[in-house]
Parts: C-alpha cells; structure tokens; sequence
C-alpha cells in the first residue's frame, strides 16, 4: 500500500514539474510566447514571405524578361542544435513559390544526379522520352541562394534567452555579384520547469 502511495505521489510531482516546463508542442506553437526558444514554423513561414517580397522587389528580378532561375545550394547551421537544413531549405523553397507566383523559378540541384542518368537513359533509347522535349537542356540557375542560422543563448537563473539570426544571400551565378542579403532576426525566451532546475 505504502509502495503504491510513494509511486502516485511520485508520478503527480512529476506530471506537475513536466507542466510548468514552459516548454511548446508542434501544435502549440502559436504559444511560443510563453516559452519556447529556437525557431518555430511559423517563423520560417512569416520570414519566407518576407524574403520572397524582397526578392521580387529587386529590379534583377521584376524587371526580367523571363522569370530567373534560383538554385537554393546550402544552409550552414552555426547553432549547437541538431537542424535538418534541407528540410529548412525546402520549406523555404515551398513557401517561396507560394509567394512569388511563378515569377521566380526554382531549379532542383538535389536532383541533379538523377536528371542527368535519366537523360543519358533516354538519349541510349533504353527509355522512352517525349520526342518534343528531346533537346531540352538542363536548367541552368540565375542565381545561387545561400544561408546561414547562427544563434546566441544566453542563461540566466531562471531560464535562458535564445538570440537566432537566419542570414540569407543571393548571388549572380554567372558573375558572382551578390544581388541581395539579409538577415532575420528571432529572440526567445524559456523559463526553467521544477525538473530543469
């Protein structure tokens, strides 16, 4: 009886420390505000928008002929967290096309070795092919889209501040000018749950 008493009141403690952690769900993240550090999706999302104006503002881009094409090459993760980059580039990509209309094209270079052995399997005739496209050429980028997510994390008693900077760079693949940089900046703060003290 005494065993089952102890594990109830240790099983409360515990639900009651997990639940003043502060800390945010994926479907609670529109509550970041109370507490979660890092960059949520909604970030990525709003800071997508934002870029995507910029990019049609500039007059490489809206004063085009045709819409250019855009490589998204690499993000490089300056942050002691664990972050699957392509997946962040992706999502970038996604919501940038969204945004832009089709007056950005966005060339895929993670399929590039894929599109050259389909290509070479047509031209050997050992697949089929659409005879209208035969000469298509691989698309080419205008410009190259790099990034970098670097962040500061400061800890105080009671929680820690988290400082992120997403920095991003868009340069002319043919004369490596750079055309366009910025950068977005998110801050947070996570106060400390009963177990994390």
């Amino acid at each position: 009886m005494k065993l089952r008493n102890i594990l109830a009141i240790g099983l409360t403690l515990a639900a009651l420390g997990c639940g003043s952690a502060g800390r945010v769900d994926v479907d609670d993240a529109r509550e970041e505000g109370w507490g979660a550090t890092g960059t949520t999706s909604q970030d990525i999302g709003g800071m997508c928008r934002e870029m995507a104006g910029e990019l049609l503002a500039l007059p490489a881009i809206k004063e085009a002929a045709a819409p250019p094409t855009i490589a998204l090459l690499h993000m490089d993760n300056k942050t002691n967290d664990y972050m699957d980059t392509d997946l962040v580039l992706r999502k970038i990509r996604i919501a940038m096309m969204k945004a832009v209309g089709g007056k950005i094209i966005f060339a895929d270079r993670a399929s590039y070795e894929a599109v050259a052995q389909e290509r070479k399997s047509k031209q050997a005739g050992s697949v089929t092919q659409n005879a209208a496209r035969a000469n298509d050429k691989v698309l080419g980028a205008d410009y190259f889209l790099t990034g970098e997510v670097a962040a500061i994390v400061k800890r105080v008693d009671k929680g820690k501040t988290e400082y992120t900077v997403w920095s991003f760079r868009l340069t002319d693949a043919q004369t490596s000018q750079v055309l366009w940089e910025d950068e977005y900046e998110f801050k947070k703060y996570h106060k400390k749950g009963w177990f994390d003290r």
